[in-house]
């Protein structure tokens, strides 16, 4: 999966979706989302491209997850969740971890 592709799966949740952070004043519910290589490599060549990826889920009400996590499902995605609350937000954050098999650009 490319980068381009696990974004455009991101968005079937209707929600904004942002590299790294979103703007200042953006308001929730949005995702923000991380993409960094952890590659898989021996005899100096990388064998499998690995992005190692976070992907944050902020939102106001409780939300279970439910659409992102339909969303790795269906892409046989492995992920971990940790849930969190931002008192002084008032904001819930979800911060999902996974690993992505890249094949290309």
């Amino acid at each position: 999966m490319t980068q381009a592709e696990f974004v455009e799966q991101l968005e079937t949740t209707g929600l904004p979706v942002f590299y790294m952070y979103a703007p200042k004043g953006t308001a929730v519910p949005f995702i923000a989302y991380t993409w960094d290589s952890d590659n898989f490599g021996a005899d100096s060549k990388v064998y499998q491209r690995i992005a190692q990826v976070t992907v944050e889920h902020y939102h106001a009400a409780y939300d279970d997850g439910s659409a992102l996590i339909n969303v790795f499902n269906e892409n046989d995605l492995f992920w971990n969740v940790e849930r969190s609350f931002s008192a002084d937000q008032k904001t819930y954050i979800d911060i999902y971890t996974m690993e992505v098999l890249e094949n290309g650009e």
